[in-house]
């Protein structure tokens, strides 16, 4: 029986081998298909991942960019709405109050309050881009410029014989303004012809007594005598000279005076201005008699 039954199960081997062997066989292609299949089912979710991936990053760009423009146009209508002046009245401030009417957060929406008392005073308009001109009305007075004016007196006392400038006229430097005929002129005058006659009588005598000493004629005595008549006569002659220079009166007109004698202008006096200008008030008229200690015009430069 042992035999038989060994003998049964070695009949049988070989068939279930085969069995075996196909159902390995089955496994293997089954396997192998399963692999094919799964590659090309990966690169198709690989495929379309990408392509989902490309989608979604230009809707997500796109998205993007709208969000920002909708965040633009939204900040810029927060700006508007801050700067408009009818919006502006309803936002609150951190200190619970409308931020116009705060003291301490007004400032940031340039928030400025007026007085009532000077609201009349103020005019509100568009802002636009215009030359402003400041005009102030004030009172005051016009003075004149003192270091450019001057009051004009005469250097010695008279008759006014002749006036040559009235009052509100312009003049120059050096124009006549007036002729005073004046005794105190004519003394220093006759004074100045004296001494220069004495003069030249003792600077004659000198030379003469200069000869003669040298020569042993005259003395020393007399020579020093004429020497010191000569300083003298010089010492007078100098301050005469001085003297009609204190009156105005030019080297040319001193050494001419000698020709005066024979004329009626040897004891006038020409007054003249001391510099450019407008003659804005004077106190001079012919006949008039005036002094050395008054004003007989003032002349101020009226184009500072």
């Amino acid at each position: 029986m042992k035999n038989r039954i060994s003998l049964t199960v070695k009949d049988k081997i070989p068939g279930v081998m085969f069995k075996h062997k196909i159902v390995l066989l089955t496994a293997a292609a089954f396997l192998v298909l399963g692999i094919i299949l799964g590659q090309k089912l990966n690169f198709g979710k690989h495929s379309a991942d990408e392509v989902y991936a490309g989608v979604t990053t230009q809707d997500e760009k796109i998205g993007h960019e709208g969000h920002d423009h909708a965040g633009n146009q939204t900040q810029g209508n927060d700006e508007h709405a801050a700067n408009n002046p009818d919006d502006m009245g309803k936002r609150m401030c951190e200190h619970g109050v409308g931020i116009a009417d705060c003291d301490k957060c007004r400032f940031e929406v340039g928030v400025v309050r007026i007085d009532k008392s000077i609201e009349s005073l103020i005019e509100t308009g568009l802002v636009e881009d215009m030359e402003c001109a400041i005009i102030l009305n004030l009172t005051g007075q016009v003075q004149l410029d003192r270091t450019r004016t001057v009051d004009v007196v005469s250097t010695c006392g008279g008759r006014v014989e002749q006036v040559s400038k009235l009052l509100g006229e312009k003049v120059a430097a050096s124009d006549i303004l007036a002729v005073i005929r004046s005794a105190d002129l004519g003394q220093a005058k006759a004074g100045f012809i004296e001494f220069q006659a004495k003069l030249e009588f003792t600077q004659a005598t000198f030379r003469r007594e200069k000869e003669l000493y040298e020569k042993k004629i005259t003395s020393q005595a007399d020579y020093l005598n004429a020497l010191n008549e000569l300083k003298t006569a010089e010492a007078y002659y100098s301050a005469a000279d001085k003297r009609l220079r204190l009156f105005g009166l030019e080297t040319e007109q001193i050494a001419g005076i000698k020709d005066e004698k024979d004329n009626g202008e040897y004891c006038n006096f020409t007054l003249r201005a001391p510099q450019g200008g407008t003659i804005i008030a004077q106190n001079i008229s012919a006949g008039k008699m005036v002094e050395t200690t008054e004003s007989l015009c003032t002349i101020a430069d009226l184009s500072n």
